[in-house]
């Protein structure tokens, strides 16, 4: 939710340092990119189809929940469709990136970086 924060927050230089602290800890680029994917579609869905708040409710926990209708708020206006696509390219991507974090950094440019 970290990474959400700075992403919510306009922070490149946040989500990428926290982006390589999790890559350091051994968690595979790929993998962070999708549960950051997963939470930023939620956020978006609660945001533009609240219908689908229950079924939402069945892949998260309480907690995740409780964060993720706050970004689907005026806390998270800066997570858009944009950030969801950027996302999407940088996790598709990552597998043909000779270094696999380049991918999301450059995302992170695209959306915050004039």
């Amino acid at each position: 939710n970290h990474f959400l924060e700075a992403l919510a927050l306009k922070q490149p230089g946040e989500a990428i340092a926290i982006f390589h602290k999790a890559v350091g800890q051994g968690v595979q680029p790929q993998v962070f990119i999708m549960l950051a994917m997963a939470k930023v579609r939620a956020a978006l869905l609660l945001r533009f189809a609240p219908k689908q708040e229950a079924a939402i409710a069945e892949q998260f926990g309480s907690d995740d929940m409780q964060y993720l209708k706050e970004l689907a708020g005026a806390k998270g206006a800066a997570i858009n469709a944009e950030v969801l696509a950027q996302l999407i390219s940088s996790y598709v991507e990552t597998a043909r990136a000779p270094l696999p974090e380049v991918p999301l950094e450059l995302a992170l440019y695209k959306l915050f970086v004039n």
